[in-house]
């Protein structure tokens, strides 16, 4: 679903698509929105963000959920990226089973964030 934030620019130039919770360590607005249960891929375009969602969720659920937190975003004036480094003890490696990389995921976006 694409959210056009009224008046606002959210990349100045180029996009950027996160197709999993891992690879967005240095987007904060990313790793709030995966944190949502059912989101499974962030877009930002020039002047819109899309959200992708799983099959097991209906947009009215996740949908008021989703546009609080981009909004509460883009007042907060939190920037988009941060030079935060991958963590290195949930990083996927090559050798990891898929269920591995799941578990170390699920540690990273949804047990770190409230611990």
């Amino acid at each position: 679903m694409k959210f056009i934030p009224k008046d606002k620019i959210v990349m100045e130039s180029g996009t950027m698509d996160y197709v999993a919770a891992r690879y967005a360590h240095n987007s904060p607005l990313a790793k709030k929105l995966f944190a949502v249960d059912g989101v499974n891929r962030v877009f930002y375009g020039g002047d819109h963000i899309s959200v992708g969602k799983t099959e097991d969720f209906e947009w009215n659920v996740l949908k008021p959920e989703v546009f609080s937190i981009i909004q509460d975003y883009f007042i907060s004036k939190e920037p988009l990226f941060s030079d935060e480094p991958p963590r290195e003890d949930t990083l996927v490696n090559e050798d990891d089973s898929e269920v591995v990389a799941m578990i170390k995921e699920i540690l990273d976006t949804r047990v770190r964030p409230l611990v």
